[in-house]
């Protein structure tokens, strides 16, 4: 049976058509600079239809119609465009990255979705943009002949060159074939340094060597003479050069078609099918579910820790508890090996998160009018590769809203004295065991007051609440679901759903989210995330009974708090501790909706960062263990849960809910701020894929 992705799309489709449509969307942005500059590379044009030709072929392979007919679409103009029978425009470059942005929805979304009308509006405009021309070689009159083993990409590109004022020479050249790929990429760089190797044919190995070498004939286009150029190539290989074309060449004669003096040769004997490709593809539930036996593994070592403690404790010089004791170290040391090196392998460098909204910036700047740029820092920051696709749309949404709200249209930034080119700056850095993301940008800022006002007028909040808001409190309106500054939906954003859906992802991911703002200077958005949720230290707590799991990357200390500790403030419960006012919530209260046991002592764990800490408090701390967290089904949808852990080894049967520290406090301040009603009892909740 075939693997499907979420999607319902073959699993090897998509890992085949990820990784192409992400090269594809990269050499866009390249072609696009490099018409700008005016120095576009024939191999760039060549990369770019060589991936569309790829994709049309895999899309093939497993029957996705829509793609095969946009690719096929896509590939014609491009051929075109290397051929020299279409003129590359700025409009035509918006349509291939229009059909690039297309294949991308259609390849990430199911096959009940219907593309019809949009593929045609694409295909047309790629065919409406694609401006005929004359091929340049039909133009040229050589009074010399043309090798016939030429193909018709070659004859074009050389025709430019002699277009362009260079001279065609041939090298002859003897590569070794126990070296043969790595010599030749060597000599296309030195070739490519002094101009352009229009094509590769075969040549015959001469000579005491030619048993052991591969010979070359390759025609190159250089405004360099032949001595010069042979002196150049000679520093490093051994070769022979010979004018084919000079500039005075091209003249009024009729081309003469003759046969070529070019002999093709096929090294067959020297063939492999061995891959130089050292590293392989993994399907990340198979990690998951490794993960999920390291998980047990876990509890198992936890549970023979607290035999070994409870038998030193009886016996303590006993050699049985001096041997327990030795295996308890022993395994306690390569579960920590093996635990690190399975998350090792699901790490990926934020790079590859940050690459993929290049192409969106460009799509983004062309409808909007805008100009701006793309910068990132930090980019070999490690994050997990669930992580990674987990944040990909949220910060799509935020570079939206930053394109549409933030950066000023250039005519504007100029007024203000700014550079026309607006900035969004991507960066990554790692603190501990989190890791932290911020998309900065240097636009207009946010008018918080505007916000206010816009959030009472939909009926969001009311003027109370907003009256004596801090700024950061302000800034949170930004992601009360429906809230848009914007009177009328536009192309970009406007719709009201985007930052709502950003905090709810990052909450999800056990992170939190805040926004930094200055007027006229712009805006930063900061996600701080886990590096990794697929096996974290939890600790864990009981209170009225219950059992729960506290994520450890979120505890900052853990006091003793008595009832005279907790006091009322605006309606709400708080503590004093480290000499700042904390929010104050009671576990057993929280969860279930009635008050927890009466105890004269409970352990307050301080949780959470910078503007978002908050204490829960709880009357045991039971112990803290490695767990694998598990998603919670999606019928039941509860404010604080991250997921839930499987405790069925070692006493601590059945499983218990892990906590999500950002979503407890968001949920609990809700009526206070008099937004919306939240459910917070739970029931009987399992774990997708457990068992209670």
């Amino acid at each position: 049976m075939k693997k499907t992705g979420k999607n319902g799309r073959p699993s090897e489709f998509l890992e085949e058509a990820e990784e192409i449509l992400a090269s594809l969307g990269k050499d866009l942005l390249k072609l696009e600079r490099a018409f700008k500059s005016g120095t576009i590379k024939p191999a760039l044009v060549n990369s770019i239809f060589r991936s569309a030709h790829t994709l049309k072929g895999i899309s093939g392979i497993f029957d996705i119609g829509d793609m095969i007919l946009l690719c096929h679409a896509l590939e014609d103009q491009l051929d075109a465009v290397r051929l020299g029978r279409v003129t590359l425009t700025d409009h035509l470059i918006d349509s291939v990255m229009q059909a690039h942005a297309l294949l991308e929805r259609m390849a990430s979304s199911g096959s009940e979705v219907d593309y019809s009308s949009e593929l045609t509006v694409v295909v047309s405009s790629l065919q409406k943009n694609a401006v005929s021309k004359k091929a340049l070689i039909d133009d040229l009159k050589l009074n010399k002949k043309l090798p016939k083993s030429l193909t018709e990409y070659e004859e074009n590109r050389l025709a430019h060159n002699l277009r362009d004022g260079r001279e065609i020479f041939t090298v002859e050249v003897m590569l070794p074939v126990t070296s043969f790929d790595t010599e030749y990429e060597l000599l296309s760089d030195l070739i490519d340094s002094q101009g352009e190797l229009i094509a590769t044919l075969p040549g015959k190995a001469q000579g005491e060597d030619a048993t052991e070498c591969l010979g070359l004939e390759l025609l190159i286009g250089s405004a360099m003479e032949a001595g010069a150029l042979k002196e150049t190539i000679n520093e490093s290989f051994k070769c022979s050069v010979s004018l084919l074309f000079s500039r005075l060449d091209v003249s009024g004669e009729e081309i003469i078609s003759g046969e070529g003096t070019h002999k093709h040769q096929y090294p067959g004997d020297h063939e492999t099918l061995r891959s130089p490709i050292n590293t392989m593809r993994v399907d990340i539930t198979k990690l998951d579910s490794v993960m999920s036996i390291i998980g047990d593994f876990g509890l198992m070592k936890s549970t023979l820790s607290r035999i070994a403690r409870e038998v030193k404790l009886d016996q303590p010089y006993s050699a049985f508890a001096i041997e327990l004791s030795r295996l308890e170290r022993h395994m306690e040391r390569k579960f920590n090996e093996l635990r690190d090196s399975l998350l090792d392998i699901r790490m990926v460098k934020v790079a590859q998160l940050f690459g993929r909204y290049e192409t969106l910036l460009s799509r983004l700047s062309r409808k909007t009018k805008k100009e701006i740029k793309m910068v990132t820092e930090g980019v070999d920051t490690e994050l997990d590769k669930l992580m990674v696709e987990e944040l990909t749309d949220p910060i799509m949404h935020i570079i939206r809203n930053i394109v549409d709200h933030g950066i000023e249209l250039p005519s504007k930034r100029e007024e203000l004295g700014k550079e026309r080119v607006g900035t969004i700056t991507l960066k990554a850095s790692q603190k501990g065991n989190r890791v932290v993301l911020e998309v900065t940008d240097d636009g207009e800022g946010i008018d918080i007051e505007s916000v206010k006002m816009k959030a009472v007028s939909m009926g969001l909040v009311t003027k109370e609440y907003v009256r004596n808001l801090s700024e950061t409190a302000a800034l949170d309106l930004l992601f009360l679901p429906g809230l848009t500054t914007r009177h009328s939906a536009g192309e970009v954003s406007g719709r009201g759903v985007g930052l709502d859906v950003v905090k709810e992802n990052v909450a999800r991911l056990s992170g939190v989210i805040e926004v930094v703002t200055g007027k006229g200077v712009g805006t930063s958005f900061i996600l701080t995330i886990p590096i990794t949720l697929a096996i974290i230290p939890v600790i864990i707590v009981e209170d009225s009974g219950e059992k729960y799991a506290l994520p450890l990357n979120n505890v900052t200390e853990v006091i003793t708090v008595s009832p005279g500790d907790v006091f009322v403030e605006e309606e709400a419960e708080v503590i004093r501790a480290a000499g700042r006012t904390i929010p104050y919530i009671r576990l057993s209260t929280f969860m279930t909706g009635t008050p927890g046991r009466v105890s004269p002592l409970l352990h307050g764990i301080i949780a959470g960062s910078a503007e978002h800490r908050l204490c829960i408090a709880s009357e045991r701390i039971i112990e803290q263990i490695d767990v694998v967290i598990k998603p919670v089904s999606n019928v039941i949808k509860v404010p604080g849960i991250a997921g839930a852990a499987d405790l069925g080894i070692g006493g601590d049967e059945g499983i218990v809910l892990v906590l999500d520290v950002g979503g407890i406090a968001e949920a609990a301040g809700r009526d206070k701020k008099g937004l919306y009603p939240e459910i917070l009892h739970i029931g009987e909740t399992v774990a997708e894929g457990s068992h209670s």
